[in-house]
């Protein structure tokens, strides 16, 4: 089965490409003094906050704790540990990470579906992980998954980025994650 460890560490180069532990600006709507570290929002985790995360915490300090909140908020969350590919158990915790785990998991379905098998009948798109979505994410090809779900990722970028009216430099960075 896979492991969060180097799923985390995947994730957190594409978060920070440097693992420097700089801490940037990251405003939300509702929260425009929020920043990030490690691609961790202290509006999304106020207790973080509290921690000093976000503050002088020595960075190897904040990679760990980082970590330990991929591996339960992420990883766990999309699956992780019951999935047998080690890529596709980092890609699905990257795209939760980035895009929320309802919606990643209604990628991989969407995978999952495109593959599809009489030994998998086509799965609900809930964005639920259950039984029948991991034995589908478990039994297809993982080279043939992957791809199916970067290249739903990348649509879902695309779509992100029309809806929203981003900037093209972020569409950019967001299908080069897809692809990565």
């Amino acid at each position: 089965m896979a492991d969060s460890r180097p799923a985390w560490h995947f994730t957190a180069l594409q978060e920070d490409s440097t693992l420097s532990g700089k801490v940037t600006p990251d405003p939300t709507q509702q929260h425009p003094e929020a920043v990030a570290r490690f691609g961790l929002n202290s509006a999304f985790f106020p207790a973080l906050e509290e921690q000093g995360y976000f503050g002088d915490m020595p960075k190897d300090e904040a990679f760990t704790i980082a970590g330990e909140v991929f591996a339960s908020a992420y990883f766990a969350r999309v699956g992780g540990i019951d999935i047998k590919d080690q890529a596709i158990a980092t890609k699905l915790a990257d795209l939760g990470f980035n895009m929320g785990v309802g919606e990643a998991i209604k990628i991989a379905q969407r995978a999952c579906n495109s593959l599809q098998t009489v030994v998998h009948p086509a799965l609900a798109v809930d964005g639920q992980i259950g039984p029948n979505t991991l034995a589908a994410i478990n039994g297809a090809d993982p080279v043939a998954l992957l791809a199916s779900i970067k290249g739903y990722a990348a649509q879902r970028y695309r779509d992100i980025a029309f809806t929203q009216g981003r900037p093209d430099s972020i569409l950019q960075a967001w299908l080069k994650r897809a692809a990565a």
